[in-house]
């Protein structure tokens, strides 16, 4: 009898292990998905950061002695 309740409590972990692994297999999708988006979204961001950065570079400051200044009367 001892042997029925030891086979009872192992079909039933075995059952919840691939309950719980049928699960998670189905999320994946759903978590790749979103996972695509989110990497996609960072992606951009880091564009525009490197293309504002790339425009603060190409500006060119004017030195002193070239910028125009109202003349005192």
């Amino acid at each position: 009898m001892e042997t029925v309740g030891w086979a009872t409590a192992t079909v039933a972990v075995l059952g919840g292990v691939v309950l719980v692994a049928g699960y998670i297999l189905d999320q994946i999708p759903a978590l790749s998905a979103k996972a695509e988006r989110a990497i996609t979204a960072l992606r951009r961001v880091q564009a525009a950061w490197r293309d504002s950065e790339e425009a603060q570079q190409r500006e060119v400051p004017v030195p002193d002695d070239k910028v125009e200044r109202p003349r005192s009367r």
